[in-house]
């Protein structure tokens, strides 16, 4: 099989348990401060599943089409949660230069 075959999943971006461990509490951290931006102190399952597949999605979109590192894509996560959650839209850096504190610039 070509590695060109081979599916593109949220365990094939993030490669290692270091990075899934980190990948994982971002999502948690980034879920946490917009619930709490929005004032949800008591959120349903439904709620936190849905603002966890919406991380899962911005991830995949950012490592695994537009090709960013982790750490960057981490760095945006928050940002780009909010816009899917307000259902605004928004449009990924397309620097090909980043080093780490270009966060939110």
């Amino acid at each position: 099989m070509d590695a060109s075959a081979v599916p593109v999943t949220f365990a094939t971006l993030v490669r290692t348990q270091a990075n899934f461990t980190k990948t994982v509490c971002a999502f948690e951290r980034e879920i946490a401060k917009s619930l709490t931006a929005d004032q949800i102190a008591q959120p349903t399952r439904a709620e936190v599943k849905r603002r966890f597949t919406l991380c899962v999605k911005i991830f995949m979109i950012l490592v695994g089409d537009l090709k960013w590192g982790v750490d960057r894509a981490l760095g945006r996560l928050g940002e780009y949660l909010r816009k899917e959650i307000d259902h605004t839209p928004w449009e990924p850096d397309r620097r090909t230069f980043w080093m780490p504190g270009d966060e939110g610039e």
